[in-house]
């Protein structure tokens, strides 16, 4: 069986050495038995908030994750599915039903009412938690703890994040996740880059663009970001790739001259 899809949008592997590929029309698993791939469908989402025909996106996947023996699956209009990788269980996971704050979960609902969720990019962290970011309609932040099995949400609302500068603070689209020991980092479409506090649990501080600051970010459209081993920050803009020095100053990097037609866009990292 081919795979499910040609657009192939992410790929992992997980403990048993085997290949998962995600596509805008499934996801697919290598068979080592058929020497092929085969598909795997994912269930319906069971929230309770969602109108009939309201989600559309569980076949779009963009993001998978492993961690033991789970599979974490991001989908584009869809939210977050848990696989195992052994018996090829699929279970959608609920941010609203699984959240361990009342009040938040009630302003999840809310959310959720209007458009399920679109996971654009996922990370697991050192202790097995995840952390996945929402395109646009105001997840924004979510954790999920394997162990409780709960979602927490982490706004970027300068009411609830520990910014020194609310003024500066922005919004709009995320686009891409990288974890450090001790922070997260999230890139935005419109916003720039935003550092959050993992030992404070909130957003602290967001690095934007500014055409008179040559060591500022490059770019607000933070297509991509990435942590060395090193502990370097890495940020690709659509004007080329930045690193974040400790003085929360940018070292720019750039391959064409300021007036090239060429793009200078950084699609993504590896390592």
């Amino acid at each position: 069986m081919p795979l499910s899809g040609s657009n192939v949008q992410t790929f992992t592997e997980d403990e048993q050495k085997r290949i998962w590929v995600g596509t805008q029309a499934n996801m697919s698993f290598w068979n080592r038995v058929s020497r092929d791939y085969d598909t795997l469908s994912l269930p319906n989402p069971q929230e309770p908030v969602y109108t009939r025909g309201a989600y559309g996106g569980k076949a779009n996947i963009r993001t998978l994750i492993s961690t033991g023996t789970s599979i974490y699956t991001g989908t584009l209009g869809a939210g977050i599915y848990q696989i195992d990788s052994i018996s090829k269980k699929a279970e959608y996971l609920s941010p609203a039903l699984r959240n361990e704050d009342k009040e938040d979960k009630l302003a999840i609902e809310q959310v959720l009412r209007l458009s399920p969720p679109f996971i654009v990019d996922s990370k697991a962290d050192e202790d097995g938690n995840l952390w996945a970011i929402d395109w646009g309609i105001g997840l924004d932040l979510l954790c999920y703890n394997p162990r409780t099995q709960t979602f927490r949400r982490y706004p970027i609302d300068k009411t609830k994040s520990c910014f020194s500068d609310t003024i500066s603070v922005g919004g709009g689209q995320l686009m891409s996740l990288a974890i450090s020991p001790d922070k997260i980092y999230v890139g935005s479409e419109i916003s720039g880059l935003y550092q959050f506090d993992r030992k404070k649990l909130c957003f602290e501080r967001r690095y934007g663009y500014d055409a008179a600051n040559p060591k500022s970010i490059s770019g607000n459209k933070v297509i991509t970001v990435f942590v060395s081993k090193a502990d370097e920050v890495w940020a690709g803009t659509e004007n080329g790739l930045n690193r974040l020095k400790k003085d929360g100053t940018f070292e720019r990097f750039q391959n064409f001259p300021n007036n090239s037609p060429l793009k200078k866009t950084t699609k993504a990292f590896f390592g």
